[in-house]
């Protein structure tokens, strides 16, 4: 028998692992360069912490079992667990909390490209301040550890969707309403993004059809179920009609149809006047450089209680540019997927990773602590997608300067007698941070160098009797065959010069 991976489950073979621990080793350094420390919480947490916030219906998108009589699940993401150990009282150090965190996490849904059961979170929260420099400190830590990895062709939005919550807030809507309001808008946004994705494209792939027909299956639905009819109707589709033309003028149209009908749903359903729908939509077309789109915003917003949203906003902004960091998009249609965000919210997307191309989102949740019994703890944060950062830096060729050698040094022994001695130079190497390769199969001098070669190290010192009495070795370099003259018990000094 042999035995697979576990669907959605990857194995990480030495040269996965140099480029995964070099991005590690970066992003450690730049959270840790902006005052964070790190902490760790169990893979495993009581299915009830991750239920508390998105409810039972969380249950089919995890994976859970029974232990000593009490449900767990693998994590899905680590924010929980940091809010449990706010509640708990364990995170006994003074605010604002500043922790980071690199782990696994799990989720059961259909692997598909850059989506995974099993990947990678590295993330950070910063707890205890309504500061709007702490918005900007989060989003610049992010676009610093891109800036350093090499990857500069990134997009970063930012918005603040308690615009959305300060106007449902005006017209009387609950938290949870507010919640659900913005969830449909968000899944509006989400259609018209990806639609925009695929029409752009000169082939479509199957993937690209099936997406296509899912989404016009899923609007005649919608439409039947609110009795619409009108200008953007959708009706059912014949399998006979369903060619290169049909799907791209299906693509071109549903953006706008998607918007119209979920629209009309909102305005059934919470009893939302048609001109406050509008504006919602409006408002969530509002993106571009700061200069286009600051007065634009303010002029729609002028008359609501919103603006003052709007203002925090463009703090936010003004310090994120104090930091250094210019390069954005102001979008006011940014409302992430989590319910639990209440103000400032952003994105990185890097779009030469396709589809599945956002690399960084995160925002500020200042209700979340007190949601798990916590005490009032305003909070900001943000995670990456380890595992597509990685994939970034291959697609930029960034990873082409990693040192891929086994070891730095082989050192040879021309006979099995002279072994020890090659032992004990390479324990000195080691001492001294030097990675170094011996011979465990006894091969001759010219296949041992054959074999240093293959496995790309770099020197190799040979040792015999000339060696021994001359109490010097020769260090080759591989790659240019130049040699030059060592004093044994002097060779540590040579390499870390």
């Amino acid at each position: 028998m042999v035995f697979k991976t576990a669907r959605g489950t990857r194995d990480f073979l030495p040269v996965d692992m140099i480029k995964r621990d070099y991005v590690e080793k970066i992003v450690k350094e730049i959270f840790e360069s902006f005052g964070f420390q790190r902490i760790q919480t169990p893979t495993f947490e009581e299915f009830e912490l991750f239920a508390k916030r998105s409810g039972e219906e969380i249950r089919d998108g995890m994976f859970t079992f029974f232990c000593d009589n009490q449900e767990y699940a693998l994590r899905p993401e680590l924010t929980a667990a940091v809010c449990r150990l706010i509640t708990t009282g364990k995170l006994n150090i003074p605010k604002p909390y500043e922790v980071y965190y690199i782990g696994q996490c799990f989720r059961y849904e259909r692997p598909q490209s850059g989506r995974y059961r099993e990947f990678t979170q590295a993330g950070l929260e910063l707890m205890g301040t309504k500061s709007p420099m702490a918005d900007a400190k989060v989003i610049a830590v992010a676009a610093t550890v891109l800036e350093r990895l090499g990857i500069t062709n990134y997009n970063l939005k930012i918005g603040n969707i308690g615009i959305y919550r300060e106007l449902l807030k005006e017209k009387g809507f609950e938290f949870d309403k507010q919640c659900e309001i913005i969830g449909a808008i968000n899944r509006v946004l989400d259609a018209r993004e990806k639609l925009g994705i695929v029409s752009a494209k000169e082939k479509f792939e199957e993937s690209d059809k099936e997406f296509i027909l899912n989404k016009l299956n899923e609007i005649y639905e919608k439409q039947n179920k609110i009795g619409y009819s009108g200008e953007h109707e959708v009706l059912p589709v014949a399998e006979k009609n369903i060619n290169d033309k049909f799907l791209r003028d299906s693509a071109k149209k549903l953006p706008k149809i998607f918007e119209e009908t979920n629209k009309l749903m909102l305005i059934q359903r919470f009893e939302i006047k048609k001109d406050f729908a509008d504006l919602l939509f409006k408002i969530s077309e509002i993106k571009g450089k700061r200069k286009d789109v600051e007065e634009t915003a303010k002029n729609i917003l002028k008359d609501t209680s919103a603006l003052k949203i709007l203002k925090e906003l463009i703090e936010v902004l003004d310090w994120l540019e104090n930091y250094g960091i210019n390069k954005y998009e102001m979008v006011l249609g940014v409302a992430r997927g989590l319910d639990f965000y209440t103000d400032t919210v952003f994105e990185f997307d890097l779009p030469f990773l396709g589809a599945q191309k956002q690399v960084c989102g995160g925002g500020r949740y200042d209700k979340l602590v007190e949601e798990f019994g916590g005490p009032s703890t305003p909070a900001t944060g943000f995670a990456f997608g380890f595992d597509r950062l990685t994939e970034a830096l291959e697609k930029t060729g960034k990873d082409k300067g990693l040192n891929y050698s086994k070891a730095d040094i082989m050192v040879i022994a021309i006979d099995r007698k002279f072994l020890p001695k090659t032992l004990e130079i390479m324990q000195e190497l080691r001492e001294n941070g030097i990675k170094c390769q011996e011979d465990l199969n006894f091969l001759g001098l010219n296949q041992q160098i054959d074999y240093a070669r293959k496995v790309n190290i770099n020197y190799i010192i040979v040792i015999g009797d000339n060696e021994i009495k001359a109490k010097k070795v020769k260090v080759k370099n591989l790659k240019t065959n130049e040699e030059k003259g060592v004093q044994i018990g002097k060779i540590a000094d040579f390499f870390k010069k």
